[in-house]
This record gives C-alpha cells, structure tokens and sequence, in this order.
C-alpha cells in the first residue's frame, strides 16, 4: 500500500479506526504477539489491501475510511484461523471461547445510527474515551470460532 499523504492517512485512522483497533488487539492476543508499530503497520497494510477495511484514496476526509467491510475476514487474515461475528444485544454475555467487541454509545438514538465508540471490555482505543465514560454498551459483535 503507497500513502500519498501520511498525516492525512494517520489524522484519518486516529478518528475512524476503533473497530480495526480492536479487532487487531484480539489478533494479537490471540496470536501472544505483542502490538509493535511492525505489527500495526502489516495489519493496516492487509487490511486495506484486502478490502476488509474500506480507505479512499481519492478522498482522505471521507468519513467511511477505517470502516470495517469484513471484520471476520480480517481477524481471520490477521490470525490465520476461521471466525463468524454476529450482532448480539449490550446485555449478552459471552461465552468462554468467544471473542467480544463491545460498542458504546451516548444515547439509544446514537446507537441506533452507528454512531459510537467500539472497545473490548477491557481496553479502550483511545485509553479513556469519552463515550467509554458517559455512555454505555449498545450492542456486542461477538466472534465465534468456526
């Protein structure tokens, strides 16, 4: 993947990518490989290049960069191993074997728009993000392996 303009492509994931964030910090976990910049930086590059995450390239600013496309593709590129992800409500609680991507909301409303903030239940993107603090669970994407 070429970047033709870093810090537009940075100032975009620092906004955008909690998702991506999370799903990469399970693969590490999954993985027992530490996140390092190396690590990030081949994940973002077969994130994008994959498809599982939608960039523009023709426009920096658009606000679906970072969107996860596939994210059970991408925890399976960044893991080697076969998930499936549903959509459980904020009250689900996982099983042992499940991995668990929590998203945080301020209000019913936000929620219901995509609107939000994605976290595992112990680790926030952005270390103590402000929809972590105010907010709560809206819903849950839960990986199960296949």
């Amino acid at each position: 993947m070429v970047i033709s303009h870093p810090q537009l492509f940075f100032r975009c994931a620092g906004g955008n990518s909690c998702y991506f964030d999370c799903i990469t910090t399970l693969a590490s976990r999954v993985n027992g490989v530490p996140l390092t910049a190396e690590t990030v930086g081949r994940a973002v590059d077969t994130a994008v290049d994959s498809g599982a995450v939608k960039f523009d390239w023709n426009d920096y600013s658009n606000p679906g960069n970072f969107t996860v496309a596939d994210p059970a593709r991408l925890l399976y590129l960044l893991t080697g191993r076969r998930y499936e992800v549903t959509w459980q409500p904020g009250n689900y609680v996982a099983a042992k074997d499940e991995l668990e991507v929590d998203f945080w909301a301020l209000s019913a409303a936000d929620g219901d728009k995509g609107k939000g903030h994605f976290c595992l239940p112990d680790y926030d993107p952005l270390g103590e993000s402000n929809t972590r603090r105010n907010g709560y669970i809206h819903s849950k994407r839960i990986f199960r392996k296949v």
